[in-house]
């Protein structure tokens, strides 16, 4: 007879499927509320983690475009970055998949109201 242990995850681990970084699935991510603030976030719950992830995917709805930049950070620096995403803004309507290798918070400033945007992070 052995004692059952109810063992809970924490990270993420070796993804496939894109897990989203805020939460369930379907839920959104939030904005730091322009540049400015982006680059010491002092709104640590607009930060999220990515779990040592390779690959960021970001999808915004109608009308939502996410800046160019993407605040990140990375425990071996210690300091917030601005990443450049290839191809620039991520327009409304659209998918896109950013690698991230080594970087470990990810933050994020929107442009126009009514915004509405998804992230996740996968290792493949």
């Amino acid at each position: 007879m052995g004692i059952a242990i109810n063992t809970v995850y924490q990270g993420y681990g070796r993804t496939r499927r894109p897990k989203n970084i805020a939460g369930p699935d379907g839920t959104a991510i939030a904005s730091l509320g322009g540049i400015a603030n982006a680059a010491n976030p002092a709104n640590v719950a607009s930060t999220y983690r990515t779990e040592n992830q390779r690959f960021l995917h970001l999808a915004t709805g109608d009308g939502t475009i996410i800046d160019e930049v993407i605040m990140v950070f990375s425990f071996a620096s210690g300091v917030w970055a601005t990443m450049v995403i290839p191809g620039g803004d991520v327009a409304a309507n659209t998918y896109r998949v950013v690698e991230i290798d080594g970087i470990d918070r990810v933050a994020f400033t929107f442009n126009g109201g009514g915004v509405i945007a998804f992230a996740a992070c996968s290792t493949f």
